[in-house]
C-alpha cells in the first residue's frame, strides 16, 4: 500500500475516527461508492456523464464536420446531433455525410450501449436493495435483573413489514493497558436476554387484546434498590444510594 495524504473524519454521535494515510478512493470503488451515496447523487452523476459524454462527442463533430444539414462550427447542432445518435432517435434531419463523421458515430453508439447498460443495471441494482430502518430508544438503561446489573436498550423496526427470526449482536470496545503500558483495543460480546427496565411498551387492554404504545417507546421506568443493585433511579437522570447506604458508583 502506497502512502496517501488523503484524509478522512468518519463521525458518529458523540466521538469520531479520523484516517489519516489511507489510499486514495480509484475507478474500482467508483460502483460502490454510487451504492452508498444517496439517490439524487446517483441520479446527478448519471445524468452528468450522460451529457458530458454528449458533449466530448460534439466537440469531435464540431472538429471534423461532416454532418449535414447541421450549421458549420455551430457546437449546438453538433451536440442535439450527438445526444440523437447516443439515444439512437435519428429524426433524419441531421446524419453523417463523411466516413470520419460515420466514423464517430460508431464510436458513439457504441460508447452510448455501454453508458445504458452501466446506468440500468445500477439503477436495477438500487431499486433491488432492500435496506432495513430500524430505531434505536434515545437512551439506554441501567437496572437490575435477575440480581445483576444489566445494560439496557430497546430496538424497533421502523417498516410495516414484519422482521423474523432476526439476530443481533451487541459488543462493548474499551481500551485496556498490557503490563507493558501498551494500549489495546479489545472489543467483548455482551449476552442478550430479553426484558428490560425500559418502559413497558406492550400491555393487555380489558377485553383480552394487546396494544403496543409506541408513544413510549424512548421512556424509561423508575428502578428500586437491591442488595446486588443498590441504587434507586428516578427519571431526572440521577441514581441514589439504596437501603444499604452506601453508594458505590454513578
Amino acid at each position: 500500500m502506497r502512502p496517501s495524504k488523503r484524509s478522512e473524519v468518519l463521525r458518529s454521535e458523540g466521538y469520531e475516527i479520523r484516517v489519516i494515510g489511507g489510499p486514495a478512493a480509484g475507478l474500482r470503488d467508483l460502483y460502490h461508492s454510487l451504492l452508498r451515496v444517496p439517490w439524487w447523487a446517483t441520479l446527478v452523476t448519471i445524468v452528468g456523464g450522460y451529457l458530458l459524454l454528449n458533449t466530448l462527442f460534439a466537440v469531435l463533430f464540431v472538429a471534423v464536420g461532416g454532418v449535414a444539414n447541421a450549421k458549420p462550427g455551430s457546437f449546438l447542432d453538433a451536440f442535439f446531433f450527438s445526444v440523437q445518435t447516443m439515444g439512437t432517435i435519428g429524426y433524419g434531419t441531421m446524419y453523417p455525410a463523411t466516413r470520419l463523421a460515420n466514423a464517430i458515430v460508431v464510436v458513439e453508439s457504441v460508447t452510448g450501449l455501454v453508458a445504458t447498460a452501466l446506468a440500468t443495471g445500477l439503477v436495477f441494482v438500487r431499486f433491488s436493495q432492500t435496506r432495513a430502518r430500524v430505531a434505536f430508544c434515545s437512551r439506554v438503561a441501567i437496572g437490575p435483573m435477575d440480581g445483576a446489573p444489566t445494560l439496557m436498550m430497546r430496538i424497533g423496526n421502523e417498516r410495516r413489514g414484519r422482521i423474523v427470526d432476526a439476530t443481533f449482536r451487541l459488543t462493548l470496545m474499551r481500551t485496556t493497558r498490557t503490563g507493558e503500558g501498551m494500549p489495546v483495543y479489545r472489543i467483548a460480546d455482551l449476552p442478550l436476554v430479553r426484558g428490560a427496565r425500559l418502559a413497558d411498551v406492550l400491555s393487555e387492554t380489558p377485553d383480552g387484546n394487546m396494544l403496543l404504545d409506541l408513544r413510549r417507546f424512548h421512556d424509561l421506568s423508575p428502578t428500586g434498590a437491591t442488595s446486588e443493585f443498590p441504587y434507586s433511579a428516578d427519571l431526572s437522570g440521577g441514581t441514589h444510594p439504596g437501603p444499604a447506604g452506601e453508594r458505590r458508583g454513578a
